[in-house]
């Protein structure tokens, strides 16, 4: 009897650790500015996985997510620039996929405490060069 308990103690505790799952988040990239919808906070070992559509007409576009000095503010970023003003921890790079309006993913783990920031940037040079700056969502990751 002990045995079966056992098992049945195993099996849940590998049964749970499988359930824990991955969080999703998206971004959209239309020319004009970035919209972000995902979590602003996790936690040390949390896994979101990232989905990025390019809906512009370039294919010179970024979403990445980096960590940042804490304290800094999406004013700063959109000031300075991310890739300035990251601490060169680069979580997740997503590069525009090709041919423009198909979705790219991937699943990243936090495991850094801290301030990270989540953009799109367009560095096709043209009038909307940079503007995917337009909107920095900081997720906070705690633990």
């Amino acid at each position: 009897m002990r045995y079966l308990v056992g098992i049945m103690a195993l099996a849940v505790t590998l049964t749970a650790a499988g359930c824990s799952g991955t969080t999703a988040a998206s971004a959209v990239y239309d020319g004009a500015g970035c919209t972000y919808d995902g979590p602003t906070a996790v936690s040390v070992g949390d896994e979101v996985r990232f989905t990025f559509t390019n809906e512009s007409d370039t294919t010179d576009v970024v979403f990445n997510v980096v960590r940042l000095p804490d304290g800094t503010t999406q004013a700063d970023i959109l000031e300075t620039g991310i890739e300035e003003i990251s601490e060169g921890d680069s979580v997740l790079d997503l590069f525009a996929p090709s041919p423009i309006g198909e979705e790219r993913s991937d699943t990243a783990t936090f495991t850094t405490a801290g301030l990270h920031g989540a953009a799109c940037t367009d560095f096709s040079g043209g009038e909307n060069d940079g503007q995917g700056l337009s909107y920095v969502t900081l997720i906070e990751v705690t633990g």
